[in-house]
């Protein structure tokens, strides 16, 4: 896959994932919720509007998420639901 496929589709996941914090921000609901919800939407149980190749970058973008926010929240030791291998 190119460079310039993989850097355009992330950052649109970045900027629509903003986009959804701010929406989360302005109707009240937790932003967790919505941006579940935004994934589940866009992965393969909904409209699978990513490309295929995004299944690649699945663990590295897991363990990213899981310790931006262990850092975020001050924790000690990341919470994270994806089992390591």
């Amino acid at each position: 896959m190119e460079i310039h496929f993989v850097l355009i589709t992330l950052g649109g996941l970045f900027l629509i994932g903003l986009a959804t914090v701010e929406l989360g921000r302005r109707i009240r609901l937790p932003r967790v919720t919505l941006l579940m919800l935004f994934g589940v939407l866009i992965g393969p149980a909904g409209l699978d509007i990513l490309p295929h190749q995004a299944k690649d970058w699945y663990e590295f973008l897991a363990s990213t998420a899981c310790k931006s926010r262990s850092n975020t929240a001050s924790l000690k030791r990341p919470i994270c639901l994806v089992a390591p291998d």
